[in-house]
């Protein structure tokens, strides 16, 4: 019987995302100039910026500096997650087979311990330096939890 071997895991802090950020603002200029161009009132189209303006303010904050700002994870070889908090708090959990790896984002879709709902966090590759997220992608795309999921895929 052949014995299943974990690969080392990966702790690494990260840092906020750039991308994430022209992302977001983007998105917001957008919203902004279709909720202005709309055939209503000028008062109801400035009604409806203000709530987006601001919403995408608290957002773009929470991005960099919110309490809840992931800045420190630890994925290990048999998928368990330990993900540090900028207030500190560290959440154990297990990364479930919905997450999304790819070459410019990848999606950890993980279900805290003790918890019902799964949680997701994204990774963008300038949260990471190149080395980390790529062992990151390798990691998710091969590490397994159980021996009953059989052989991670070839690269064949």
């Amino acid at each position: 019987m052949a014995r299943m071997h974990h690969a080392a895991p990966l702790e690494a802090s990260l840092s906020p995302s750039r991308i994430a950020r022209v992302w977001v603002i983007c998105l917001a200029f957008g919203t902004l100039a279709l909720t202005l161009t709309l055939p209503v009132e000028w008062w109801a189209g400035a009604g409806a910026a203000v709530p987006i303006a601001a919403w995408t303010a608290l957002w773009f904050r929470d991005l960099r500096v919110g309490r809840h700002a992931a800045c420190r994870l630890r994925v290990d070889g048999d998928r368990t997650l330990s993900l540090t908090t900028l207030d500190g708090r560290t959440l154990r959990g297990r990364i479930l087979p919905s997450t999304y790896v790819g070459a410019r984002l990848t999606a950890l879709v993980w279900r805290p311990e003790g918890r019902r709902f799964a949680r997701a966090q994204c990774v963008l590759p300038d949260m990471l330096p190149a080395e980390d997220f790529r062992r990151l992608r390798v990691l998710l795309r091969y590490g397994r939890s159980e021996p009953t999921q059989g052989a991670p895929p070839s690269q064949a």
